[in-house]
C-alpha cells in the first residue's frame, strides 16, 4: 500500500513538471509573439533610384549660361542607415525605411546642403527622426504629371544634349516654389537629372521672364 502512494506520488510531481514546463513555454512564445522587433517592416532603397547614388569626392562642375561664372558641387560626405518612418511604440509593429544622404557643398556661393535618397525619390535637406525633413526634387519610377509635395516630373527625353555632351535617360522635374512642402527654393525652379550622373541642368525662374540658368560642364562621379 505504502508503494502505491509512493508510485503515485511520483506520477503526480511528473505530471506537476510537466505541466510546469508547458506554462514556462507557453510564457516565451507569447513574450516573443508580442515583441514588436518580430513585425518590424524593413523599406530600402528602390533600384531605380540607386543610379543617382553617389560617394564622396564626387563633383560636377557648372557653367551659368549667361554669365559664364562656373560653380563646383562636391559631395563632401555620405550618410547611409535607416530610420523609423513609423515608430514601433506601444507593441505596435514599426517600419524602418533606407536612406542614403550625400552632403553636398556649392564652392561659388559656399552653400552647404544635402541630397537625400529614400525609397524612389530624392529630397533636397532631407533628415529628421522619422525622414519627414526635406522638398522633394526628384522621383525615379514615374511618369509624366506624377506629383509629390510640390515637385512634378514635367519632361523625359531619351537623349539630352548639353554643349558637346548628349545624356542618356534624362528626366525633367518642375518644384512650384508656392507648393512646396517645406521651402527649400525661393522660385520655381526646373531640375534635369541624368541616370548614373545625377543633376546636369538647373533654370530657376526669377520672374518677368528672366531665367537663372546653369549647365554642367564637366564631372567626375563615384559609384
Amino acid at each position: 500500500m505504502y508503494h502505491n502512494r509512493k508510485t503515485f506520488s511520483n506520477k503526480m510531481k511528473n505530471t506537476q513538471y510537466i505541466l510546469l514546463l508547458i506554462i514556462i513555454g507557453f510564457i516565451i512564445a507569447s513574450c516573443n509573439k508580442e515583441n514588436p522587433d518580430d513585425k518590424i517592416t524593413y523599406h530600402y532603397l528602390c533600384e531605380s533610384i540607386k543610379p543617382y547614388k553617389f560617394k564622396t569626392g564626387s563633383y560636377w562642375i557648372f557653367q551659368n549660361d549667361i554669365t559664364g561664372i562656373l560653380d563646383s558641387i562636391v559631395v563632401m560626405s555620405v550618410e547611409n542607415d535607416l530610420c523609423w518612418t513609423t515608430p514601433s511604440v506601444h507593441g505596435q509593429p514599426g517600419t524602418l525605411a533606407e536612406f542614403y544622404k550625400m552632403n553636398l557643398k556649392s564652392f561659388a556661393t559656399s552653400q552647404v546642403y544635402n541630397d537625400y535618397l529614400t525609397l524612389y525619390y530624392i529630397k533636397r535637406n532631407g533628415g529628421g527622426d522619422y525622414g519627414q525633413n526635406g522638398q522633394p526634387i526628384f522621383m525615379a519610377d514615374s511618369d509624366i504629371g506624377d506629383e509629390f509635395n510640390g515637385m512634378e516630373i514635367i519632361e523625359k527625353f531619351p537623349t539630352f544634349a548639353i554643349g558637346c555632351n548628349t545624356f542618356s535617360n534624362v528626366i525633367k522635374t518642375k518644384i512650384t516654389a508656392s507648393e512646396q512642402y517645406q521651402p527649400m527654393f525661393t522660385n520655381d525652379t526646373y531640375l534635369c537629372f541624368a541616370e548614373d550622373i545625377g543633376l546636369i541642368k538647373k533654370i530657376t525662374d526669377l520672374g518677368n521672364g528672366n531665367f537663372d540658368s546653369w549647365s554642367i560642364e564637366r564631372w567626375n562621379v563615384i559609384k
